[in-house]
């Protein structure tokens, strides 16, 4: 198609978009004509006024169809390659399209910080991954070995799995937490049962590593989501029993708040200016530096998910005397109907 058929085609589409304007007009120059032949006035000056008019319209006309034309065209050009910059776009003195042009922008600041939210998210996810397959290949590793030696007991197998297992879980709750879309299931669970699940899920640990449970007072029920629930008591046992080298570790509701689960253990503890960064994402502190080798994410994760549920989660700990844990489901008392 020629560039003279183009802005033809375009000159009658303009024409057709104003017609509300050339109308009016017509309509106007129609009044002028009844009113010139009802007084008798000479028709010369009729038609002097009507040929200036039309003369002056058809050039104004055609140099607002060039000049919108050009605009036309650039944003012709922006439909196969949209800018990032939005000041390449024609100037407007139209309120209408400025609003249009203001939403425009507002939308593109509203996509950019949705793009840039979501590389975060896949670089965290990258990093997160690098630290998870780092982690499950140490047990994998000690799995390959015991394959070879038939002597070594099954116990310490099965520690090795459940640690894969583990992992594997830690790797679904973390999609699951970056999951916009996340939704919890509420239900009333016993915190007693809760408690008694995940505890034997970590017996095989507290035997090898001879450590004592004690299980206080748990007779109370909560509304929450039980799978998340369970996976924050999981992961701050977890650590306990990873820092905890003798003595015990203790589970009971708090005597005055029986929505608050109290984790106490009697292990290594924490540097007091440890204490305020613990639940950061790839903190390890100095402790998890030196005495076992730590990611710094479960206590990240059991947080973020504390928050997501409303909880609230406190840690107090003296190196040498142990860490006490509290997480307090108290700040959102659910109900169900």
């Amino acid at each position: 198609m020629s560039k003279l058929l183009k802005i033809s085609i375009f000159f009658l589409s303009y024409i057709y978009d104003k017609k509300v304007y050339y109308l009016s007009y017509l309509g106007i120059i129609g009044l002028f004509g009844a009113t010139y032949f009802l007084y008798d006035i000479p028709i010369v000056a009729y038609w002097d006024a009507l040929l200036f008019s039309s003369v002056l319209l058809f050039f104004i006309t055609v140099r607002a169809v060039f000049k919108i034309y050009k605009k036309h065209q650039l944003l012709a050009g922006f439909k196969q390659n949209w800018p990032n910059d939005l000041s390449l776009f024609p100037e407007t003195s139209d309120l209408v399209q400025k609003d249009y042009f203001e939403l425009i922008k507002i939308q593109q600041t509203h996509y950019l910080d949705l793009l840039n939210q979501q590389e975060q998210l896949n670089n965290q996810l990258l990093d997160y991954y690098g630290n998870w397959s780092h982690q499950i290949k140490t047990p994998m590793s000690v799995l390959e070995l015991m394959s070879l030696d038939e002597d070594i007991p099954r116990e310490i197998m099965k520690q090795e799995l459940f640690k894969i297992n583990q992992y594997l879980e830690m790797m679904l709750q973390y999609i699951r937490l970056n999951h916009s879309g996340t939704d919890f299931v509420f239900e009333e669970i016993a915190i007693k049962k809760l408690v008694s699940a995940v505890v034997k899920k970590y017996s095989t640990f507290f035997i090898y590593q001879n450590l004592s449970l004690e299980l206080g007072d748990l007779d109370s029920k909560i509304i929450t989501d039980e799978r998340c629930l369970g996976f924050i008591i999981e992961q701050v046992l977890s650590n306990s029993l990873k820092y905890t080298k003798k003595g015990k570790i203790k589970l009971y509701l708090n005597p005055s708040n029986q929505h608050q689960l109290v984790i106490e253990d009697t292990g290594i503890g924490i540097l007091p200016e440890d204490i305020p960064r613990v639940f950061e994402k790839g903190f390890t502190g100095f402790n998890g530096r030196i005495y076992t080798k730590a990611t710094g994410l479960g206590l990240y994760m059991s947080k973020i998910m504390a928050e997501k549920l409303g909880y609230k989660m406190r840690l107090v700990s003296k190196v040498g005397e142990g860490t006490k844990v509290t997480i307090d489901c108290s700040q959102n008392v659910y109900e169900l109907d």
